[in-house]
């Protein structure tokens, strides 16, 4: 279980939207908070990221016959 403090006017500003929605003011933070941790990147993401990463730029990766040899386009010249 969690209790949170949250200021005034935000508190008055839920309860206003929760009057016109018919929506209690935790509802409404509880719905919010639900679509802000959507959006952050947890384990199984960041897992996921970095496999497609390795296959990438990995060992034996690449970006495929699209993109062959553009790596030598970016090499120094000899001194």
């Amino acid at each position: 279980m969690l209790s949170i403090t949250i200021d005034q006017d935000i508190e008055e500003r839920l309860e206003a939207l929760g009057a016109t929605t018919k929506t209690s003011k935790v509802a409404l933070a509880l719905e919010k908070l639900r679509q802000v941790l959507a959006e952050v990147p947890g384990p199984r993401r960041e897992d996921n990221i970095a496999e497609q990463y390795r296959r990438a730029y990995g060992e034996g990766g690449g970006l495929g016959k699209e993109f062959e040899g553009w790596e030598l386009q970016g090499v120094w010249p000899p001194e």
